[in-house]
């Protein structure tokens, strides 16, 4: 019975993505595979022009702002290097 499940399911993407059943090599044909490459191709771009433009510079003054409205909302300053640790990593991933 455990054969019948493997072979019914055989022939879908992410099985043959995985590399189970006759065929080993990535598809791109079904709509999701196509829409999650997307997605990584447009955060790793996204990512890019925030370190370009540099929004960490300005985290001292929103995040002040946000304090004087949310007494519990920390007012934090962040650097380039962990900002783009926190930001580069996913994207990177996503890819």
């Amino acid at each position: 019975m455990a054969g019948f499940a493997a072979a019914k399911f055989a022939d879908a993407p992410i099985i043959r993505a995985m590399g189970v059943g006759s065929h080993a090599t990535l598809s791109l044909e079904d709509g999701l595979s196509n829409s999650y490459m997307l997605l990584g191709f447009a955060q790793a771009a996204h990512s890019i022009e925030e370190m370009l433009t540099h929004p960490y510079d300005f985290f001292w003054v929103v995040t002040g702002i946000l304090h004087s409205r949310i007494a519990s909302f920390l007012q934090f300053r962040m650097n380039a290097a962990p900002f783009e640790a926190l930001n580069m990593a996913p994207s990177l991933l996503s890819c």
